[in-house]
């Protein structure tokens, strides 16, 4: 799904692109950007022994265009880095309490395309009371409350331990609401993982332009 988003618009110049993995864990999907010729890769990751397991890998693989450092996404603005042509935010925001400012600081850094993949939680749609009956505001998503409190070992889970897991809708509004030209959930690729193809997890693309 990345590859099929991504080629595209970079195929013939992956070696003028500049790409970040924001919460990159391992660095899988960025190493695979590297390996096509990205110019220079960056991911940022939270936990520092999952930095070093990065950093060892890109060395084993003579990854040389990819570095990975610890830092964690909700203390970041956006401004401590040139903005990027592609910015990885890949299994991040269902475990975070500020889905929403992560989103922004993504937008903040992109310059080019934001891919965002989530879990996902139920949909709802209509309007609520805003204030009195008279006065109704349409809903554009939903986030559910996930307690991840118990999984703070698990190097995939949340530093904080309370996480808002959006629905689609909620993540496509957002992206729309923080200036994104363009957004889209990617299609499904015949061979899809179970997830996708239940509607549980999504992969969005961002356009700035």
């Amino acid at each position: 799904m990345i590859s099929g988003a991504l080629d595209p618009l970079f195929a013939d110049k992956w070696h003028d692109i500049r790409c970040v993995d924001l919460a990159c864990n391992q660095g899988f999907f960025s190493m695979e950007l590297a390996r096509k010729g990205c110019r220079e890769v960056l991911g940022i990751e939270a936990r520092q022994e999952t930095v070093n397991e990065a950093n060892l890998m890109r060395d084993c693989l003579g990854l040389m265009n990819a570095t990975y450092v610890q830092g964690d996404v909700m203390a970041m603005d956006g401004s401590e880095y040139e903005a990027f042509d592609i910015v990885l935010m890949l299994g991040l925001i269902y475990h975070l309490e500020n889905p929403v400012g992560a989103l922004r600081i993504a937008k903040a850094m992109t310059k080019g395309v934001l891919l965002v993949e989530s879990q996902v939680g139920p949909e709802i749609e209509g309007k609520i009371d805003w204030g009195t009956c008279e006065m109704q505001q349409p809903v554009h998503g939903a986030f559910t409350i996930i307690d991840e409190t118990e999984q703070f070992a698990n190097p995939l889970g949340s530093v904080t331990g309370i996480a808002l897991c959006p629905s689609p809708q909620a993540i496509v509004w957002i992206l729309k609401a923080l200036g994104f030209a363009r957004v889209e959930i990617l299609p499904l690729p015949d061979n899809a993982y179970e997830q996708f193809v239940a509607g549980k997890r999504v992969m969005i693309a961002a356009y700035t332009a």
